[in-house]
């Protein structure tokens, strides 16, 4: 007993991996189940496969933090906190989920994760003192809904976002030691769940809405709560997911200027569906991901603890450019013409040509 009570986080940690990895084959059976395997040409695959992965991952998680925030954060102010975001974490899950069966619409979606997302912002105290009350907690609502939903739309590249979010919780833990366990929890549980997730040769799995609206929501709430420790870590955690952020920004603003409807109409102008439009295969797609993640966690340790920490988006932006200027001369030696921001430069898809759903590419 003395045994567990000394390392009951490293034993939780094996046991999250452990049932996250031996359990995967199982859990692909029970999505195969559960839901139609999705068609090839809307999941960047040429054979069907099954979704909603996040079935597994998602409660495991919660089973396993839960206890940590009872022992670790029982005496902080931050542990109600986290006890509404992950009982809220599962209303979410429960959303994914009814989206993968039912294919809710954007505005019901939308209407559920800033209620989900404004209970728990409403429980912590002020993070920038400096700033309006009100005008903070509405910037951290919009934040972290639009956090959910930039998981949520580049989740279309075998284990593009769920290696992300294992990058995300190691560098998290390593920047904040106090939440270092709950970040790790789910590291341990991803990480098994790659299993199933990583293009070797093909992922068998995807993780649905239910799996990738579930890890933004977690994973911001998460960062959120690190922001009470020191509200200075926007600018290092805003850094660590550029790679996401910026690819569905960029799309969504482009779309708007061009007047068109950036949640509501299929495309494939995510960098990462252009990356697979040009015959790039998901290895290749992925190996590109973990690239610029590599040089954001460069930028990230040599910044984080001093003053440079407050230019360290704009280097990782420019790591991104990086990328995207590789895509885009790849895209003009193969003479393959993406819309930009002009008006006149529509989006020509029609939103039932290759079973894409209403709110883009990828969902899962």
């Amino acid at each position: 007993m003395y045994f567990i009570e000394q390392n009951y986080i490293t034993l939780s940690l094996v046991l999250a991996f452990a049932i996250s990895f031996f359990g995967a084959p199982s859990l692909v059976k029970f999505c195969a189940k559960v839901f139609k395997p999705e068609n090839s040409i809307q999941r960047q695959h040429t054979t069907p496969t099954p979704t909603g992965g996040g079935m597994g991952f998602a409660p495991l998680i919660v089973l396993l933090s839960l206890p940590i925030v009872f022992v670790e954060f029982g005496s902080f102010d931050v542990s109600v906190f986290l006890l509404v975001m992950f009982i809220c974490s599962i209303l979410m899950a429960l959303t994914g989920f009814l989206d993968d069966k039912h294919d809710l619409s954007a505005r019901r979606r939308v209407v559920i994760q800033l209620a989900l997302t404004t209970i728990p912002v409403l429980l912590l105290e002020q993070v920038w003192p400096g700033v309006p009350y009100i005008l903070e907690k509405l910037a951290l609502i919009i934040g972290w809904t639009w956090f959910v939903n930039t998981y949520n739309f580049t989740d279309g590249i075998d284990g593009y976002v769920s290696s992300h979010s294992v990058f995300v919780c190691l560098v998290g833990a390593f920047l904040v030691p106090i939440f270092a366990p709950l970040f790790l929890i789910i590291a341990a549980v991803m990480a098994g769940f790659l299993r199933v997730n990583l293009p070797i040769p093909r992922a068998k799995v995807f993780m649905g809405d239910v799996g990738s609206t579930f890890l933004g929501y977690v994973l911001g709430g998460l960062m959120y709560a690190c922001l009470v420790v020191d509200g200075s870590y926007a600018f290092s955690f805003f850094t660590l997911v550029l790679l996401l952020a910026c690819d569905t920004s960029q799309t969504i603003i482009k779309r708007i200027i061009r007047g068109e409807k950036p949640l509501m109409q299929a495309h494939r102008e995510h960098w990462f569906a252009r990356m697979y439009d040009l015959g790039f295969p998901h290895r290749k797609i992925l190996g590109l991901g973990m690239l610029v993640n590599l040089a954001i966690l460069v930028i990230i340790l040599l910044c984080y603890d001093n003053v440079f920490r407050f230019a360290s988006p704009v280097f990782g932006m420019i790591a991104f450019s990086a990328l995207a200027f590789y895509i885009k001369k790849c895209e003009k030696d193969a003479d393959v013409k993406v819309p930009g921001f002009c008006k006149t430069e529509r989006y020509q898809e029609k939103e039932k040509v290759s079973g894409l759903k209403k709110d883009g590419v990828g969902q899962d």
